[in-house]
């Protein structure tokens, strides 16, 4: 725990930021199993990444992470939460985390909000990084299952930019590999008849 909070401190450095996110992200990684008894503060920590991400006017005290960065804390998170003992401590979980980025995205997808490509090429990263991670079939196959026709929409409001389509058939693709392509028929189908679609 006291080495989670000289990392964390160093994300407020500029000139440390990049490299303590990556080492945020391996001691989370070789030591998840102990780190489940400290979710909540690992959560502290990518609640205040994703907080300063929305930020528009830096300052001294905030965070200097890059794109990249924001992925390694995510992933680092991740590794801890794919230990979790209980289903339903995975699903809540992972339901916080998706609330950070369904919240920005769905108004670039309904139209409320003018889509952002850099920024939505993040969060479609961030929902790919989540689907690449956890490996519970259970947990991937509910999220493909409410995610699907989010995905579906991104595609049709994003999809002209390449980086972010391949974004999306990325968080489909590790969703299909760790759910199975038999327990996700009803997903196929629809996939092989729109995704064609969406590129012609």
């Amino acid at each position: 725990a006291t080495l989670l909070s000289f990392i964390s401190s160093a994300l407020y450095d500029a000139n440390a930021a990049p490299a303590a996110a990556v080492a945020f992200k391996h001691v989370c990684d070789s030591c998840c199993d102990y780190l489940v008894a400290f979710t909540d503060q690992l959560f502290s920590v990518y609640n205040a990444v994703i907080s300063e991400q929305s930020k528009v006017s830096p300052n001294s005290n905030q965070m200097n992470l890059g794109a990249e960065d924001v992925i390694e804390v995510l992933e680092g998170i991740l590794f801890v939460v794919d230990k979790q003992e209980s289903f339903e401590k995975k699903q809540a979980s992972i339901q916080s985390i998706l609330q950070q980025i369904m919240q920005p995205l769905q108004p670039m997808l309904n139209g409320s909000a003018a889509p952002e490509d850099a920024k939505a090429l993040l969060l479609l990263e961030q929902l790919e990084t989540i689907f690449k991670n956890i490996k519970d079939k259970q947990l991937v196959m509910q999220l493909l299952d409410y995610i699907s026709s989010i995905l579906d929409r991104a595609l049709e409001v994003l999809g002209s930019n390449v980086e972010c389509a391949e974004k999306v058939c990325g968080a489909l693709k590790y969703g299909l590999k760790t759910s199975g392509t038999s327990t996700a028929q009803s997903l196929l189908q629809h996939l092989f008849t729109n995704i064609p679609l969406r590129f012609s």
